[in-house]
């Protein structure tokens, strides 16, 4: 009969480490699953944030005037230069986010960086100069937004696949931008 006891005895003790060890690895592994998945979400929070000054730059450049020349031009070319200036606010915002873009998207971005700089060098305080400016690159710039947007379309659509997206970002190249000479 003691026989039979210490059988039993060892046996729910030996469950019960079992069980211990089993419950403890699992814990492991559900914690880790809930780390990387909380990590996921905070990639997904920074990549969102740095899309919304995309998108507010985008709105920026779709405010077009059409005055009495038939040419229309947007608005940031509407006045002095500190409203040129102020209306790429969100695109430096979303450059020194890119970080948490695409890559594709932060070339597009350098690109129309570059068009801003070449246009910055004709821009001055005269509205009236500013306005025959922006007739002159509305077209560019359009072209430019347009390509943008697509790209945001496209980056949306695999925000999810962070995983992609951080294997991505493992290789990095820099470029420099040019600079143009301003004729002021």
């Amino acid at each position: 009969m003691d026989s039979i006891w210490t059988t039993i005895l060892s046996s729910a003790g030996a469950a019960a480490i079992v069980s211990a060890i089993a419950s403890y690895i699992i814990n492991i592994l559900t914690q880790k699953h809930k780390y990387k998945d909380d990590y996921y979400k905070m990639v997904i929070n920074k990549r969102m944030e740095a899309y919304q000054y995309i998108e507010t730059q985008i709105q920026v450049m779709k405010l077009t005037i059409v005055d009495k020349d038939p040419n229309p031009y947007f608005m940031m070319f509407s006045g002095d230069s500190k409203l040129f200036y102020e209306s790429q606010n969100n695109l430096t915002l979303a450059a020194s986010n890119s970080l948490w873009l695409s890559q594709e998207m932060v070339d597009k971005l350098r690109q129309l960086q570059q068009h801003f700089l070449t246009i910055g060098a004709k821009i001055t305080d005269d509205t009236e100069n500013n306005i025959l400016v922006g007739k002159e690159w509305y077209t560019k710039l359009g072209e430019d937004r347009r390509i943008i947007e697509n790209c945001l379309k496209k980056d949306m659509l695999s925000l999810y696949d962070v995983k992609s997206f951080l294997k991505e970002k493992t290789e990095r190249k820099s470029v420099i931008m040019e600079v143009p000479k301003t004729n002021k």
